[in-house]
Parts: C-alpha cells; sequence; structure tokens
C-alpha cells in the first residue's frame, strides 16, 4: 500500500515537472561546465515591439558572469555604459549596464544593434519572481531616457525564460559579479488625512530648506561634472583630428617626395642609356669607316667580277647596319 502511495506520487511529480523540462530543453541552446565554469545561454526572448523596431533578450552565463545580450532592431543604438531600467509590478527599479562599446549587424537593410549587460545572481532572481512590466532604455551621452510597457504576453515568455535559467544554472561553477548600487529608490507620496490635506492645500507650501538647496546643489554639481566631461572629449576629438590631419600630410609629402625622386632617377637612367648609345654609335661610325676604307682599298685592288660583288654586298651590309643604329639612337633620345 505504502509502494503504491509512492509510486502512485513520484508519477504525479514527474508527469507535472515534465511540461516545464520540455520548454527549458527548447530554451537553452548552450549548456556545459569548461574549466569549472558554467557556459549557460539561452534563445533571445522579445520584449518589445512598436511598429517597425523591436527589442529583444537572451540570458547568459561565462566568464563574464551572468550577462544578458540586447537587440535593438530598427530601434536606438546600445553604447558602452548606457543602461537598461527594469521596473516591476511593485515600481521597483533596478538599473544594469552595458559593459561592451556594442556593435551592429544588418537584417536584409535593416540595423540590429546588439550589446551585452552585466546581470548578478540577484538580478536573475528578480526577475523569475518580480513581474517585470517596463524597462527604460537610458543614453547616457545624451541623457535621454526611452520607456517601453511589456505585454502580458511577453511578460510570461520571459518569466519562463529565466526561470529555465535559473533552474538549469549550477551557482558553484557561476562566477558571479555582485552588483552594488543598481537598486533605484523610489519614493512614493506620504499618505496624509483629509484635515491635513485640506489644511495643506489651504495654507501654501513652505519650501524645504533643508532638502531642495541640497538636491539644487548635487544637480548643479553633477551638471557641471557633465559639461567638464563633454568639454574634455570635445577638447580629446579635436587633438585626435589635428594628429590625423598632421600624419596625412606628411604622408602626402613622402609620397609627393617619392614621386619626384623616382622622376629623376628614370630620366638620369634615359640620359645614361642614350650616352652608351651614343658612345657606341661613335665606335660603330669609327669601325665602319675603317671597314669602307678597306673595301676601297680591296675593290681597287680586285681582280675578277666575283670579288667586286662580295665587296658590294659587305657595304650594302654595312649601310643597312648603319641605318639601323641611326634609327635605334633616334628612338632613344625621342
Amino acid at each position: 500500500m505504502r509502494f503504491a502511495l509512492l509510486t502512485t506520487l513520484l508519477l504525479s511529480l514527474f508527469s507535472a515537472s515534465t511540461p516545464l523540462f520540455s520548454q527549458c530543453a527548447n530554451l537553452i541552446t548552450d549548456d556545459r561546465v569548461l574549466d569549472g565554469t558554467h557556459i549557460l545561454k539561452t534563445t533571445t526572448q522579445t520584449l518589445v515591439v512598436r511598429g517597425k523596431y523591436s527589442y529583444s533578450i537572451s540570458l547568459q552565463s561565462g566568464t563574464r558572469g551572468i550577462t544578458a545580450r540586447m537587440f535593438s532592431k530598427a530601434g536606438v543604438e546600445f553604447n558602452q555604459d548606457d543602461e537598461i531600467i527594469f521596473m516591476d509590478v511593485n515600481q521597483q527599479r533596478r538599473s544594469y549596464r552595458f559593459i561592451d562599446i556594442g556593435e551592429m549587424k544588418r537584417e536584409g537593410v535593416t540595423p540590429v544593434y546588439h550589446n551585452l549587460l552585466q546581470l548578478d545572481m540577484a538580478a536573475i532572481e528578480w526577475f523569475e519572481k518580480g513581474n517585470i512590466t517596463t524597462i527604460y532604455i537610458k543614453n547616457n551621452i545624451s541623457n535621454q531616457i526611452r520607456k517601453f510597457t511589456i505585454n502580458q504576453s511577453r511578460r510570461a515568455e520571459f518569466e519562463a525564460l529565466v526561470t529555465c535559467f535559473h533552474q538549469t544554472l549550477q551557482p558553484e561553477n557561476v562566477k558571479d559579479t555582485e552588483l552594488v548600487g543598481n537598486v533605484i529608490e523610489v519614493k512614493q507620496p506620504s499618505k496624509s488625512k483629509p484635515e491635513e490635506a485640506s489644511k495643506s492645500q489651504s495654507k501654501p507650501k513652505e519650501p524645504s530648506a533643508a532638502a531642495n538647496p541640497a538636491n539644487d546643489r548635487e544637480v548643479a554639481a553633477l551638471r557641471k561634472q557633465l559639461s567638464e566631461v563633454k568639454a574634455q572629449l570635445k577638447a580629446e576629438i579635436e587633438r585626435e583630428k589635428a594628429k590625423a590631419k598632421a600624419i596625412k600630410a606628411r604622408l602626402q609629402e613622402e609620397v609627393e617626395l617619392a614621386r619626384q625622386n623616382a622622376a629623376e632617377q628614370k630620366k638620369k637612367y634615359a640620359a645614361d642609356v642614350v650616352a652608351a648609345r651614343e658612345k657606341a654609335q661613335q665606335e660603330i661610325s669609327a669601325a665602319q669607316q675603317e671597314l669602307t676604307e678597306k673595301v676601297s682599298e680591296a675593290r681597287a685592288n680586285a681582280s675578277t667580277e666575283m670579288e667586286k660583288i662580295t665587296l658590294d654586298v659587305q657595304e650594302a651590309r654595312q649601310r643597312a647596319q648603319k641605318a639601323i643604329q641611326e634609327a635605334e639612337l633616334k628612338s632613344a633620345k625621342e
């Protein structure tokens, strides 16, 4: 009886957990331990779709701890140190930063920006039970924030993705990078009694001398710091531009100098060739003159007609050779 009861209980538990295992098998794309580090990756889950653009996420664990790959299809670009702020049903907000420069690929003609978001184990636990309703994309260069609400069906899909990731993860093999200071405190308006509310409405509210000036000073200090950082970045960019311009000018000068040297060297080679051919021509002319004199002398002494014909042939060859040499000299000069 006890054995039958235990068997029934085990079968019921197995049948209840089977759909989750099957679902997780479809959501996990990589699951292995390498050098004591759990390498775990999920599929990409869409969080927001608005018209032609969308935002999606995939979770992963590796040498850089727990991270998330965020994708922006035809949306905004993800810069290093930009933030994604998640908000749950209880209005709690937590901020996570991009840790890489960011990359872009194309799907057809549509740009898809993606970057790596640093998370930790606490983030996964919060995602799993927090029922995330909203994400904010904060650009820390332009200081712009965009708000996107996640609909109910995509919330359920995201929670299933996080649950599978969390249950598959091996905590003892995770290089967790614990984040601090990423919980954003939101002050809730205090509830007052009706009498106090009516008094506060009838009586002008006096500015708080203890809080507002301090906040103003903090905001002013942050703005001043931001202005100084922008000025510093602008100056560095101008210096790099000037440096690049100087390098470009120097390279152009070197190229022009190389061209001039090559032209002068080419001219020198041509002059040497002409001089060598002129010298050769002079030597050939001298040899031809000497040979002509010998031929004339031999002709005068020729006693037979055959000797005269032979001498005429030799003289014709000499004239042809001379004409060829003169043509080559003229071509070299040109």
